[in-house]
């Protein structure tokens, strides 16, 4: 199963669940690299994620190596792919 970055949420570590998705999950930063306005956030978990996130959000939530963020996604994101 894959997920696309760009429907990966990132939030505080400890931050109260908000909205409708129900896959949390919390992760560590690995790596945050600029692609134009974006901002791609490597991420440890079990499954290597990785999100994307404005500019503005990644300053706000202090992104760097190291930070630890929950991720958090809609089931309807997630997507199967032929192994």
């Amino acid at each position: 199963a894959t997920v696309f970055p760009w429907e990966i949420a990132l939030a505080p570590a400890g931050a109260p669940a908000t909205g409708s998705a129900v896959n949390r999950l919390p992760v560590r930063v690995t790596s945050v690299t600029a692609l134009g306005p974006r901002i791609r956030v490597g991420l440890e978990a079990p499954q290597p994620l990785v999100a994307e996130v404005t500019a503005g959000a990644a300053r706000d939530l202090g992104l760097a190596p190291g930070v630890a963020v929950v991720a958090s996604w809609k089931a309807t994101a997630t997507r199967i792919v032929a192994a």
